[in-house]
């Protein structure tokens, strides 16, 4: 393709004010097979017009690469020889770099050939919609960029909120066999490759980009080698406006808009620790723009959907991997006529991520292989499939609960399974359970079926498929979904809700010398956080910066954190957003502040109360699709008692304090926490960070000491400071805290703490203080909680950004417990699990009774004595099996995975007397027996399956009890290890990575038999690992109200036994209005 005139559509543009102009490149080679090796053919290019060109990046004709089309070993080797004669230390840092390679070669050969992703990568994809906005990137002010650096920013994760599991459970593009596509159309400009301009803040370069089909990457050639990018990494392409941040961080004028976009991309080898990157890009004319973009994601989205159809067991798609697989290797196609033998079928199956042992394959090839001729046809090709898609366990459960003489289920025997098994109280809705079994009763017929075509007239029955539909289904979620608008209200006082919230929001990783992006305020945002915070310093040139003050963290501009707040702040919930602001501004830059949330919030931001006279905060419902600043009041005065007078004046001096000192670190010995981003991940991480760190070091974990503390907390200061420090926060700001004026914290009985509209900020450790060990303490603590507000951020120490545990406020009745969203370590995953369910991912969970204000003389009197009712919460989990576990990508090509899943249950009690039990599976954790309590969860595993990390089977139930003050905070667990070698148990060891987790509130998890979406070390969702559970909650027992039910380690056992039982005597009871018999335990 050739195009050497310059389009009218693209006016002359301006790069940092300064007229652009740009030659057009000299012709360029691709490669062409011969018999003997591989010749370079000259053949025309396209050329960039003249408005594209930059004079700021002269290229010599040497540096315009060749274009490969997709032969990468050649095109690597012209790279490697455009540097002649390197250095001793680039010779050195190459032969780093190759050994530091060597472990991920297999890994990049295998993905080369992979069928499709298996993470939830675009944001689309994981929103369950066609086509969502796209994001903003950030604005890096400070960072030097290194040659052909792409810019980062703050880690994506796709929505934690699914409710479902499994192929046809998850709102993935569905592949029907009429829509699904016989391979993207190819492009041979594309292939062949075209000049497109990469543009980074400090270099504007034209280079050869081409597509590879086959391998599904995007291509360039670098300043030494060949780079590439998985179109299963992109999780967004921007254009248009939506990429307007991208474009002016890069001094990029407006007019450019139309040919400029923008590739969002996760980075398969974490480069400094960041795991997902931009790289910007501007097409030469509209023709080129439109290729491009509509291209990549095409073949994107065509790949989800072969990979959902394959998965689903869709003929046509097996098909299609047939004759792509025929095509790529003999050249030629015929269904009759081609054969595969056991080698090339092994290949086929580490394609679909089928990680079974290789005596399993060689059975289930044997078994296929009905001539015995050691090749499969296509016809046995789709048996040996066949084989994979039974679900045994499924099987099981559906002949248990279909009536014996009937040879489907039909819909009394399918509402007797929802109320016996999953806990429906089918009554309550039965037209819509109704609606339900016939659309799975429909849904899995073969088409032009009888049954389908008499539907009308005979009595619908549901059939096996049909059944594993259901289970796999939303209808059959874990967790409960976002009620209807409408159909319930938060109109209790705001003081009165958990809210989501977050900790450094801007921030992408470490604390101390990491990327500001506001990139990271998106993440937070679309995942339904409604507690933000920005700190905000001078700018040089006028304009305020958001960044962790005196730190090697990058730079972003307020403004450029405002608009994109504004763009997403109701993207996930309606409820209002809290924005908590940490001040180092001047006056006149606090001004331009003020009047950049003006103009940008617009109506959105509350400006005075909403009932004048109110002395009470408002609710939720009240301030629906408001913006809410946490600040200082102006002229405020801040006292400080001397140490004598109050302990809770030894508070943490933050490193963002204006009167603190510099200093000097050591980071080399800090650990290397995972971020919520995820890097391409067929498999978990080969290193471990802060994830896997057991509970008991969450407290122990000590660095430098850093911070970005809002109340500028002291960590040693002077005995004696009474004088008092005027606030240094402007009259017109100060006034944006109507419901939430931020005031500096030392005692319960300031004046500050009267206010019905203050905000206590504490760090963790001087939450610690002012809880206390006293039962005082906490009564001061927990009685202020219940009318007012507060928020508690992670500890100075806390130098890799990990997270203290949130149980520990929660219990006491904080609202805001911030943590910091890059890292998703144990803590995190407890927060998620908080706001997963139902009206809960609003981002505002209601506290329990006895953490409000009182409302009988029954609450006012537990409130005087500080007592709190004790319940005895018990509940059993069958962990059934898993599917698709995901292949370690540092595991031996010829290693089978030896999957064990552990689980885990976590409570809000102090770490004490016994006050846990557990039964079943195997408890080998050397300590904590018989103790659930902060930091200090009950533990119990499975066996390892040995050989199979495809459909691995457990059949084992796990039953605990906890007697508890907090019923409401306990949480679940279940981790899933490979155990490498024989005998040897990674959760034992420190820093352990798993393959894959699952974390949810107890309460929130619905009963019966469900699949649980399983998410990578990093927090990402992989496409089809789940975990099949039978989950059984017992009514809590308050223990007050019966002082004779049984407690203790006795009764424990006694229902442990009840909950084990898998007699027969017990199967049979009566049905009320149903009376089939089933033979399963339900």
């Amino acid at each position: 393709m050739s195009n050497s005139t310059t389009n009218p559509s693209h006016p002359s543009p301006t790069l940092n004010g300064t007229a652009v102009s740009m030659t057009p490149p000299c012709q360029t080679t691709s490669l062409q097979n011969t018999p003997d090796c591989l010749h370079p053919m000259v053949h025309p290019r396209s050329s960039l017009p003249s408005h594209l060109i930059l004079p700021d990046t002269p290229i010599s004709p040497a540096f315009i690469p060749s274009s490969p089309p997709t032969s990468s070993p050649t095109a690597m080797s012209e790279a490697m020889a455009m540097t002649k004669s390197p250095n001793l230390i680039r010779r050195i840092s190459h032969g780093a770099r190759r050994v530091t390679q060597r472990r991920s070669s297999n890994s990049q050969a295998n993905r080369d050939q992979s069928c499709g992703p298996v993470m939830l990568r675009r944001r689309s994809d994981s929103k369950g919609t066609s086509d969502i906005p796209a994001d903003m990137s950030d604005l890096e002010l400070d960072h030097p960029d290194e040659e052909d650096e792409d810019s980062s920013f703050g880690p994506y994760r796709s929505d934690y909120g699914y409710n479902s599991v499994g192929l046809s459970g998850f709102n993935s593009p569905q592949a029907s066999v009429a829509s699904l596509p016989e391979g993207p159309t190819r492009s041979p400009a594309l292939e062949q490759g075209m000049v497109l301009v990469k543009v980074t803040k400090r270099k504007r370069k034209p280079m050869v980009f081409w597509l590879d089909y086959d391998s599904a990457k995007v291509s360039w050639q670098g300043s030494r080698k060949v780079k590439s990018i998985y179109i299963d990494d992109i999780s967004d392409i921007r254009v248009g406006s939506e990429a307007t941040v991208n474009r002016e961080e890069c001094g990029v004028d407006a007019t450019m808009e139309s040919g400029w976009f923008t590739i969002v991309h996760t980075d398969p080898d974490k480069s400094k620790g960041r795991t997902t990157k931009t790289m910007n890009l501007i097409a030469p004319d509209d023709l080129t723009f439109k290729l491009w973009t509509t291209h990549l994601n095409k073949v994107s989205r065509e790949r989800i959907e072969i990979m959902v159809a394959i998965a689903e067991g869709s003929k046509e798609a097996i098909r299609k991997l047939w004759r792509s697989e025929m095509e790529r290797t003999y050249n030629r196609f015929d269904v009759e006529e081609e054969k595969i033998d056991l080698a090339t079928v092994r290949k086929l199956c580490r394609k679909l991520e089928i990680n079974c042992a290789d005596r399993t394959l060689k059975y289930r090839f044997e078994n296929a292989d009905s001539d015995g001729s050691g090749f499969l046809t296509f016809p046995q090709f789709e048996c040996f499939v066949d084989q994979f898609k039974e679900r045994k366990d499924i099987t099981r459960i559906y002949h248990a609960f279909k009536h014996d003489k009937d040879l489907e289920m039909d819909m009394d025997s399918f509402f007797f399974f929802l109320q016996r098994s999953q806990g429906v109280d089918v009554h309550a809705r039965r037209t819509y359970w109704e609606g339900v079994f016939r659309k799975f009763a429909l849904r899995c017929r073969p088409k032009g079926s009888s049954l389908q075509d008499s539907s009308e007239t005979l009595p619908l029955s549901m059939n096996n498929a049909g059944f594993q539909a259901f289970l796999l289904s939303d209808e059959n979620s874990v967790l409960e979904g976002v009620p209807k608008s409408g159909s319930f209200k938060l109109d209790r006082p705001l003081n009165e809700y958990f809210i989501n919230s977050s900790h450094n929001t801007y921030l992408t990783g470490r604390q101390i010398a990491d990327r500001s992006s506001t990139e990271a305020y998106i993440m937070a945002l679309q995942n339904g956080c409604r507690c933000i915070e920005i700190d905000c310093w001078d700018g040089p040139d006028g304009r305020p910066l958001v960044t962790h003050g005196r730190s090697l963290t990058s730079k972003v501009l307020f403004a450029d954190c405002i608009a994109v707040i504004a763009r997403y702040a109701f993207s996930a919930s309606p409820y209002p957003l809290i924005i908590s602001l940490e001040v180092h501004c001047n006056p006149e830059q606090q001004t331009i502040m003020t009047r950049i949330m003006k103009d940008v919030f617009g109506d959105k931001l509350l400006t005075k109360p909403i009932e004048q006279k109110s002395s009470a905060l408002p609710s939720p419902e009240e301030l629906k699709g408001k913006i809410l600043i946490k600040v200082k009041g102006s002229h405020a005065k801040e006292e400080y008692p001397p140490v004598l007078e109050s302990a809770l004046s030894n508070r943490e001096r933050s490193l963002s304090s204006p009167i603190s000192r510099p200093i000097i670190m050591d980071t080399s010995t800090g650990p290397n926490s995972p971020l919520l981003g995820s890097p391409y991940n067929m498999s978990p991480p080969e290193r471990a960070g802060s994830f896997f760190a057991t509970p008991r070091e969450w407290a122990s974990s000590v660095g430098s000491p850093v911070s970005s503390a809002e109340d500028s907390d002291y960590l040693n200061p002077p005995k004696a400071r009474k004088k008092a420090k005027p606030s240094k926060i402007t009259k017109v700001l100060g006034e944006l805290g109507v419901y939430t004026q931020g005031v500096t914290f030392s005692s319960f009985k300031d004046a500050g703490a009267k206010t019905f509209n203050h905000v206590f900020s504490l760090s963790e450790g001087t939450f610690k203080k002012a809880a206390g060990n006293e039962q005082d303490a906490i009564a001061c603590l927990e009685k202020h909680n219940k009318h007012h507000l507060m928020r508690v951020y992670p500890g100075f120490y806390r130098v890799s950004s990990d997270n203290f545990n949130p149980l520990k406020p929660w219990r006491h009745g904080v609202q805001m417990s911030a943590l910091n969203w890059q890292t998703y370590d144990i803590p995190m995953q407890l927060n998620q699990a908080m706001f997963a369910a139902g009206a809960d991912r609003t981002g505002y969970v209601l506290k329990p009774k006895e953490l409000r204000p009182p409302e009988d003389a029954k609450d006012i009197l537990r409130e005087i004595t500080g007592r709190k009712i004790k319940t005895q919460v018990k509940f059993s989990v069958e962990i059934v099996s898993v599917q698709q576990l995901p292949r370690p990508r540092n595991l031996n090509h010829d290693a089978n995975l030896n999957p064990y899943v552990m689980f885990e249950m976590y409570s809000a009690e102090d770490k004490g007397s016994a006050n846990a039990y557990s039964q079943g599976g195997i408890d080998d954790w050397p300590k904590d027996d018989n103790v659930s309590g902060i930091d200090s969860p009950l533990r119990r595993r499975t066996h390892i399956a040995e050989g199979n990390g495809f459909d691995p089977m457990f059949n084992e139930t796990i039953a605990m009890s906890v007697e508890t003050k907090n019923p409401s905070l306990i949480f679940v667990r279940w981790t899933i290890y490979n155990s490498s070698e024989k005998n040897r148990l990674p959760h034992l060891e420190d820093k352990s990575v798993p393959l894959a987790t699952y974390t949810a509130k107890l309460s929130s998890l619905r009963e019966g038999y469900r699949h649980l979406r399983l998410y990578d070390a990093t927090g990402t969702p992989y496409m089809f690992s789940s975990l099949f559970v039978k989950i059984k909650k017992e009514r809590p027992v308050n223990l007050e109200e019966n002082p004779s039910s049984p407690s203790g380690q006795e009764s424990s056992r006694g229902i442990f036994q009840k909950l084990l039982s898998r007699t027969p005597s017990g199967r049979k009871k009566e049905r009320g209005n149903f009376s089939r018999s089933n033979t399963l335990d339900r």
